[in-house]
């Protein structure tokens, strides 16, 4: 699907967190992606940067991404 169509869908009730700082892929393909899905219609996008993150994740981004499920999960745990 061409990055400039509207996706004819209900995307309010998606929640989405993307997550960004790597070495390999540049920081600014997070924020680009970030504003493709923001502007497609995902109303719930989350993006966190990490500085230095590496192609690997790090226990910053772990505990960030568990507290972002366990919030918009409901799963009531850490």
């Amino acid at each position: 699907m061409p990055l400039n169509m509207k996706l004819d869908l209900n995307l309010n009730g998606i929640q989405m967190v993307l997550v960004s700082g790597d070495d390999v892929v540049a920081y600014q393909h997070g924020e680009k992606s970030a504003r493709i899905l923001s502007s497609s219609g995902f109303q719930n996008l989350t993006l966190r940067t990490y500085e230095g993150l590496g192609h690997y994740t790090i226990p910053e981004e772990t505990d960030e991404i568990c507290r972002w499920l366990s919030a918009n999960l409901c799963l009531g745990g850490t």
